[in-house]
Protein backbone atom coordinates (compact mmCIF):
# COMPACT_ATOMS: atom_id res chain seq x y z
CA UNK A 1 0.00 0.00 0.00
CA UNK A 2 1.26 3.48 -0.98
CA UNK A 3 4.61 2.00 -2.07
CA UNK A 4 4.99 4.27 -5.10
CA UNK A 5 2.42 6.91 -4.21
CA UNK A 6 3.45 10.37 -5.34
CA UNK A 7 6.49 9.19 -7.31
CA UNK A 8 7.89 10.60 -10.58
CA UNK A 9 6.09 13.95 -10.48
CA UNK A 10 7.00 17.17 -12.29
CA UNK A 11 8.90 15.48 -15.12
CA UNK A 12 8.79 16.04 -18.86
CA UNK A 13 8.67 12.47 -20.14
CA UNK A 14 9.02 9.30 -18.15
CA UNK A 15 8.94 5.56 -18.85
CA UNK A 16 8.35 3.45 -15.74
CA UNK A 17 9.00 -0.26 -16.27
CA UNK A 18 7.44 -2.48 -13.60
CA UNK A 19 6.82 -5.45 -15.89
CA UNK A 20 6.73 -9.06 -14.67
CA UNK A 21 6.47 -8.19 -10.99
CA UNK A 22 5.11 -10.96 -8.78
CA UNK A 23 3.39 -10.40 -5.43
CA UNK A 24 3.02 -13.91 -3.95
CA UNK A 25 1.99 -12.80 -0.42
CA UNK A 26 0.40 -9.40 -1.00
CA UNK A 27 -3.26 -9.14 -0.05
CA UNK A 28 -3.97 -5.43 -0.66
CA UNK A 29 -3.08 -3.04 -3.50
CA UNK A 30 -5.04 -0.04 -2.25
CA UNK A 31 -3.43 3.21 -3.51
CA UNK A 32 -0.20 1.36 -4.39
CA UNK A 33 0.19 3.38 -7.60
CA UNK A 34 -1.57 6.54 -6.43
CA UNK A 35 -0.44 10.00 -7.55
CA UNK A 36 2.26 8.69 -9.88
CA UNK A 37 3.48 11.28 -12.36
CA UNK A 38 1.77 14.33 -10.92
CA UNK A 39 2.15 17.37 -13.20
CA UNK A 40 4.30 15.46 -15.72
CA UNK A 41 4.05 15.87 -19.49
CA UNK A 42 4.01 12.26 -20.69
CA UNK A 43 3.96 9.01 -18.75
CA UNK A 44 4.28 5.37 -19.79
CA UNK A 45 3.72 2.84 -17.02
CA UNK A 46 4.47 -0.79 -17.90
CA UNK A 47 2.71 -3.28 -15.62
CA UNK A 48 2.75 -6.23 -18.01
CA UNK A 49 2.88 -9.65 -16.38
CA UNK A 50 1.88 -8.68 -12.86
CA UNK A 51 0.80 -11.62 -10.70
CA UNK A 52 -1.06 -11.08 -7.42
CA UNK A 53 -2.94 -14.30 -6.59
CA UNK A 54 -4.09 -13.23 -3.11
CA UNK A 55 -5.25 -9.68 -3.86
CA UNK A 56 -9.05 -9.38 -3.90
CA UNK A 57 -9.38 -5.58 -3.97
CA UNK A 58 -7.96 -3.05 -6.44
CA UNK A 59 -9.69 -0.16 -4.65
CA UNK A 60 -8.12 3.20 -5.61
CA UNK A 61 -5.09 1.43 -7.06
CA UNK A 62 -4.30 4.27 -9.49
CA UNK A 63 -5.86 7.07 -7.45
CA UNK A 64 -5.02 10.45 -9.02
CA UNK A 65 -2.15 9.11 -11.13
CA UNK A 66 -1.33 10.29 -14.62
CA UNK A 67 -0.63 13.45 -16.54
CA UNK A 68 -2.64 16.65 -16.60
CA UNK A 69 -0.52 17.88 -19.51
CA UNK A 70 -0.07 14.96 -21.90
CA UNK A 71 -0.47 11.25 -22.60
CA UNK A 72 -0.80 8.62 -19.88
CA UNK A 73 -0.29 5.03 -21.05
CA UNK A 74 -0.67 1.98 -18.82
CA UNK A 75 0.92 -0.89 -20.73
CA UNK A 76 -0.03 -4.50 -20.11
CA UNK A 77 -2.85 -3.90 -17.66
CA UNK A 78 -5.24 -5.71 -19.99
CA UNK A 79 -3.30 -8.96 -19.53
CA UNK A 80 -3.79 -9.13 -15.76
CA UNK A 81 -5.49 -12.18 -14.26
CA UNK A 82 -8.09 -10.63 -11.94
CA UNK A 83 -10.39 -13.66 -11.77
CA UNK A 84 -9.97 -13.69 -7.96
CA UNK A 85 -10.68 -9.96 -7.52
CA UNK A 86 -14.01 -8.93 -6.00
CA UNK A 87 -13.64 -5.14 -5.70
CA UNK A 88 -12.83 -2.72 -8.55
CA UNK A 89 -14.51 0.28 -6.95
CA UNK A 90 -12.75 3.62 -7.47
CA UNK A 91 -9.82 1.83 -9.14
CA UNK A 92 -9.16 4.67 -11.60
CA UNK A 93 -10.64 7.56 -9.64
CA UNK A 94 -9.12 10.93 -10.67
CA UNK A 95 -6.75 9.26 -13.16
CA UNK A 96 -5.61 11.87 -15.70
CA UNK A 97 -4.35 11.96 -19.27
CA UNK A 98 -4.84 14.29 -22.20
CA UNK A 99 -5.04 11.14 -24.29
CA UNK A 100 -5.82 7.74 -22.77
CA UNK A 101 -6.78 4.30 -24.00
CA UNK A 102 -7.48 1.26 -21.83
CA UNK A 103 -8.43 -2.12 -23.27
CA UNK A 104 -9.61 -4.36 -20.44
CA UNK A 105 -11.62 -6.76 -22.59
CA UNK A 106 -9.60 -9.81 -21.56
CA UNK A 107 -10.29 -9.34 -17.86
CA UNK A 108 -12.30 -12.05 -16.12
CA UNK A 109 -14.57 -9.93 -13.90
CA UNK A 110 -17.05 -12.69 -13.13
CA UNK A 111 -16.31 -12.56 -9.38
CA UNK A 112 -16.35 -8.78 -9.02
CA UNK A 113 -19.17 -7.58 -6.76
CA UNK A 114 -18.47 -3.84 -6.96
CA UNK A 115 -17.59 -1.60 -9.92
CA UNK A 116 -18.96 1.44 -8.07
CA UNK A 117 -17.29 4.69 -9.16
CA UNK A 118 -14.59 2.65 -10.92
CA UNK A 119 -13.86 5.56 -13.28
CA UNK A 120 -15.17 8.40 -11.10
CA UNK A 121 -13.65 11.75 -12.12
CA UNK A 122 -11.63 9.92 -14.79
CA UNK A 123 -9.76 12.42 -17.00
CA UNK A 124 -11.92 15.17 -15.55
CA UNK A 125 -11.02 18.81 -15.26
CA UNK A 126 -8.18 18.74 -17.81
CA UNK A 127 -10.18 18.84 -21.09
CA UNK A 128 -8.67 15.66 -22.63
CA UNK A 129 -8.53 15.37 -26.41
CA UNK A 130 -9.25 11.64 -26.77
CA UNK A 131 -10.30 8.96 -24.29
CA UNK A 132 -11.10 5.37 -25.27
CA UNK A 133 -12.21 2.66 -22.83
CA UNK A 134 -12.72 -0.88 -24.13
CA UNK A 135 -14.34 -3.51 -21.92
CA UNK A 136 -15.99 -5.89 -24.36
CA UNK A 137 -17.69 -9.18 -23.48
CA UNK A 138 -17.47 -8.88 -19.70
CA UNK A 139 -19.52 -11.39 -17.71
CA UNK A 140 -21.01 -9.48 -14.79
CA UNK A 141 -21.88 -11.18 -11.51
CA UNK A 142 -25.65 -11.00 -10.92
CA UNK A 143 -26.64 -7.68 -9.34
CA UNK A 144 -23.04 -6.49 -8.95
CA UNK A 145 -22.82 -2.83 -7.94
CA UNK A 146 -22.36 -0.71 -11.10
CA UNK A 147 -23.62 2.52 -9.53
CA UNK A 148 -21.97 5.74 -10.74
CA UNK A 149 -19.31 3.80 -12.63
CA UNK A 150 -18.39 6.94 -14.61
CA UNK A 151 -19.69 9.69 -12.30
CA UNK A 152 -18.27 13.18 -12.92
CA UNK A 153 -15.80 11.87 -15.51
CA UNK A 154 -14.42 13.11 -18.86
CA UNK A 155 -15.14 16.81 -18.33
CA UNK A 156 -14.30 18.76 -21.49
CA UNK A 157 -13.30 15.68 -23.51
CA UNK A 158 -13.23 16.27 -27.26
CA UNK A 159 -13.59 12.64 -28.38
CA UNK A 160 -14.87 9.92 -26.05
CA UNK A 161 -15.52 6.26 -26.88
CA UNK A 162 -16.67 3.63 -24.37
CA UNK A 163 -17.08 0.11 -25.74
CA UNK A 164 -18.97 -2.19 -23.38
CA UNK A 165 -20.51 -4.32 -26.12
CA UNK A 166 -21.36 -7.95 -25.46
CA UNK A 167 -21.72 -7.74 -21.67
CA UNK A 168 -23.44 -10.74 -20.09
CA UNK A 169 -25.72 -9.47 -17.31
CA UNK A 170 -27.75 -12.64 -16.94
CA UNK A 171 -29.21 -12.75 -13.43
CA UNK A 172 -29.09 -8.99 -12.98
CA UNK A 173 -32.44 -7.23 -12.59
CA UNK A 174 -31.46 -3.53 -12.39
CA UNK A 175 -28.42 -1.29 -13.04
CA UNK A 176 -29.50 2.29 -12.35
CA UNK A 177 -27.10 5.17 -13.10
CA UNK A 178 -24.31 3.22 -14.80
CA UNK A 179 -23.41 6.28 -16.92
CA UNK A 180 -25.48 8.77 -14.95
CA UNK A 181 -24.13 12.12 -13.81
CA UNK A 182 -21.09 12.12 -16.08
CA UNK A 183 -19.48 15.51 -16.51
CA UNK A 184 -20.23 18.12 -19.13
CA UNK A 185 -18.40 20.14 -21.72
CA UNK A 186 -17.83 17.15 -24.01
CA UNK A 187 -18.06 17.12 -27.80
CA UNK A 188 -18.34 13.72 -29.50
CA UNK A 189 -19.46 10.69 -27.48
CA UNK A 190 -19.99 7.08 -28.52
CA UNK A 191 -21.15 4.54 -25.93
CA UNK A 192 -21.46 1.01 -27.32
CA UNK A 193 -23.64 -1.26 -25.18
CA UNK A 194 -24.88 -3.41 -28.03
CA UNK A 195 -25.70 -7.09 -27.63
CA UNK A 196 -25.98 -7.06 -23.87
CA UNK A 197 -27.59 -10.15 -22.37
CA UNK A 198 -30.40 -8.50 -20.44
CA UNK A 199 -33.19 -11.08 -20.39
CA UNK A 200 -33.46 -10.88 -16.58
CA UNK A 201 -33.78 -7.09 -16.46
CA UNK A 202 -37.05 -6.00 -14.86
CA UNK A 203 -36.17 -2.39 -14.05
CA UNK A 204 -34.23 0.00 -16.29
CA UNK A 205 -35.07 3.18 -14.38
CA UNK A 206 -32.44 5.96 -14.54
CA UNK A 207 -29.75 3.88 -16.27
CA UNK A 208 -28.62 6.80 -18.45
CA UNK A 209 -30.18 9.69 -16.53
CA UNK A 210 -28.32 13.01 -16.75
CA UNK A 211 -25.38 11.54 -18.64
CA UNK A 212 -22.95 13.81 -20.51
CA UNK A 213 -24.42 17.22 -19.81
CA UNK A 214 -23.47 20.00 -22.25
CA UNK A 215 -22.28 17.58 -24.93
CA UNK A 216 -22.57 18.23 -28.67
CA UNK A 217 -23.12 14.76 -30.14
CA UNK A 218 -24.15 11.65 -28.18
CA UNK A 219 -24.56 8.18 -29.66
CA UNK A 220 -25.71 5.24 -27.54
CA UNK A 221 -25.90 1.80 -29.13
CA UNK A 222 -28.35 -0.46 -27.28
CA UNK A 223 -28.99 -2.83 -30.18
CA UNK A 224 -29.88 -6.39 -29.27
CA UNK A 225 -31.15 -5.85 -25.72
CA UNK A 226 -33.76 -8.34 -24.51
CA UNK A 227 -36.20 -6.11 -22.59
CA UNK A 228 -39.15 -8.49 -22.69
CA UNK A 229 -39.25 -8.78 -18.88
CA UNK A 230 -38.84 -5.06 -18.15
CA UNK A 231 -41.78 -3.63 -16.20
CA UNK A 232 -40.45 -0.14 -15.50
CA UNK A 233 -38.47 2.33 -17.65
CA UNK A 234 -38.90 5.50 -15.62
CA UNK A 235 -36.34 8.22 -16.36
CA UNK A 236 -34.24 5.79 -18.43
CA UNK A 237 -32.83 8.52 -20.71
CA UNK A 238 -34.07 11.51 -18.69
CA UNK A 239 -31.94 14.60 -19.38
CA UNK A 240 -29.45 12.65 -21.50
CA UNK A 241 -27.13 15.44 -22.57
CA UNK A 242 -28.40 17.64 -19.77
CA UNK A 243 -30.10 20.83 -20.90
CA UNK A 244 -27.60 21.23 -23.75
CA UNK A 245 -28.13 21.40 -27.51
CA UNK A 246 -26.83 17.85 -27.94
CA UNK A 247 -27.94 15.77 -30.90
CA UNK A 248 -28.80 12.38 -29.42
CA UNK A 249 -28.94 9.07 -31.29
CA UNK A 250 -30.08 5.88 -29.53
CA UNK A 251 -29.26 3.07 -31.90
CA UNK A 252 -31.33 -0.08 -31.76
CA UNK A 253 -33.97 1.09 -29.29
CA UNK A 254 -36.73 0.44 -31.82
CA UNK A 255 -35.95 -3.26 -31.40
CA UNK A 256 -36.72 -3.21 -27.69
CA UNK A 257 -39.67 -5.36 -26.65
CA UNK A 258 -41.54 -3.21 -24.11
CA UNK A 259 -44.83 -5.07 -24.08
CA UNK A 260 -44.57 -5.79 -20.34
CA UNK A 261 -43.35 -2.30 -19.45
CA UNK A 262 -46.16 -0.53 -17.59
CA UNK A 263 -44.33 2.69 -16.65
CA UNK A 264 -42.37 4.90 -19.08
CA UNK A 265 -42.82 8.20 -17.23
CA UNK A 266 -40.04 10.71 -17.98
CA UNK A 267 -38.32 8.05 -20.11
CA UNK A 268 -37.00 10.56 -22.70
CA UNK A 269 -37.82 13.87 -21.01
CA UNK A 270 -35.58 16.86 -21.69
CA UNK A 271 -33.38 15.31 -24.34
CA UNK A 272 -32.59 18.11 -26.77
CA UNK A 273 -32.95 16.29 -30.08
CA UNK A 274 -34.27 12.75 -30.51
CA UNK A 275 -35.40 10.62 -33.45
CA UNK A 276 -37.38 7.40 -32.99
CA UNK A 277 -38.35 5.02 -35.78
CA UNK A 278 -41.72 3.60 -34.72
CA UNK A 279 -40.91 2.66 -31.14
CA UNK A 280 -43.73 0.49 -29.75
CA UNK A 281 -45.10 1.69 -26.39
CA UNK A 282 -47.34 -0.48 -24.20
CA UNK A 283 -47.10 1.63 -21.06
CA UNK A 284 -50.05 2.59 -18.87
CA UNK A 285 -48.08 5.54 -17.48
CA UNK A 286 -46.67 7.98 -20.06
CA UNK A 287 -46.54 10.91 -17.64
CA UNK A 288 -44.01 13.45 -19.02
CA UNK A 289 -42.51 10.73 -21.22
CA UNK A 290 -41.46 13.19 -23.96
CA UNK A 291 -41.59 16.43 -21.98
CA UNK A 292 -39.30 19.27 -22.96
CA UNK A 293 -37.73 17.77 -26.09
CA UNK A 294 -36.72 20.54 -28.49
CA UNK A 295 -36.66 18.49 -31.68
CA UNK A 296 -38.61 15.22 -31.65
CA UNK A 297 -38.83 13.36 -34.95
CA UNK A 298 -39.94 9.99 -36.31
CA UNK A 299 -42.83 8.04 -34.83
CA UNK A 300 -44.14 5.82 -32.05
CA UNK A 301 -47.06 3.42 -31.78
CA UNK A 302 -49.19 3.35 -28.63
CA UNK A 303 -50.69 -0.06 -27.93
CA UNK A 304 -52.52 0.50 -24.62
CA UNK A 305 -54.61 3.35 -23.27
CA UNK A 306 -52.55 5.04 -20.53
CA UNK A 307 -54.23 5.65 -17.20
CA UNK A 308 -51.84 8.55 -16.62
CA UNK A 309 -50.96 10.46 -19.78
CA UNK A 310 -50.51 13.90 -18.22
CA UNK A 311 -47.88 16.07 -19.90
CA UNK A 312 -46.82 13.25 -22.24
CA UNK A 313 -45.67 15.79 -24.86
CA UNK A 314 -45.60 18.88 -22.64
CA UNK A 315 -43.48 21.69 -24.13
CA UNK A 316 -41.99 19.40 -26.78
CA UNK A 317 -41.34 20.52 -30.32
CA UNK A 318 -40.60 18.99 -33.70
CA UNK A 319 -38.74 20.69 -36.53
CA UNK A 320 -39.99 18.06 -38.97
CA UNK A 321 -42.79 15.65 -38.04
CA UNK A 322 -43.40 13.33 -35.11
CA UNK A 323 -46.27 10.92 -35.69
CA UNK A 324 -48.17 9.16 -32.90
CA UNK A 325 -49.79 6.00 -34.25
CA UNK A 326 -52.16 4.01 -32.06
CA UNK A 327 -54.25 0.87 -31.80
CA UNK A 328 -57.98 0.62 -31.20
CA UNK A 329 -57.27 0.11 -27.48
CA UNK A 330 -56.11 3.72 -27.18
CA UNK A 331 -59.43 5.43 -26.63
CA UNK A 332 -57.94 8.66 -25.24
CA UNK A 333 -55.70 9.43 -28.21
CA UNK A 334 -57.10 12.94 -28.70
CA UNK A 335 -56.58 13.81 -25.03
CA UNK A 336 -53.05 12.43 -25.19
CA UNK A 337 -52.32 14.67 -28.18
CA UNK A 338 -53.61 17.64 -26.18
CA UNK A 339 -50.85 17.35 -23.57
CA UNK A 340 -48.46 19.57 -25.54
CA UNK A 341 -48.79 22.63 -23.29
CA UNK A 342 -49.47 26.28 -23.97
CA UNK A 343 -47.53 26.49 -27.25
CA UNK A 344 -48.33 23.15 -28.88
CA UNK A 345 -46.10 22.08 -31.75
CA UNK A 346 -48.10 21.62 -34.95
CA UNK A 347 -45.59 18.98 -36.07
CA UNK A 348 -46.37 16.49 -33.28
CA UNK A 349 -49.43 14.90 -34.84
CA UNK A 350 -51.88 12.08 -34.43
CA UNK A 351 -50.96 9.36 -36.87
CA UNK A 352 -52.83 6.30 -38.02
CA UNK A 353 -54.83 3.68 -36.20
CA UNK A 354 -52.98 0.42 -36.76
Amino acid sequence: TNVFSGSFGNTKKINIDMSNWIFPQTTSFATTLANIGYNSDEITLNVTGWEFPHVTSLYELFYSSGSSNGKFEIKGIGTWDISHVTDLSRMFVWVKGKTMELDLSNWDVSNVTSFASMFRNFCSGISPTKVKLIMKNWKIKPNANLFDMYAYSFYGCQDLEIDMSGWDLTGTTSIADITGYTSGGLKNILVNMSNWKTSTFTNIDKIFQESFSSAETIVYDVTGWDTSNVTSAKNTFHKLGGYSSANVTIRGIEGWDLRNCADTSYMFAYINSLSLNNLHIYSYNTYCMFEGINNLSGSITLHNNPTDYRATFYNSNSNTTFRVNYTSAVTDIDNIMNTKGYNPSPNIIKGNQV
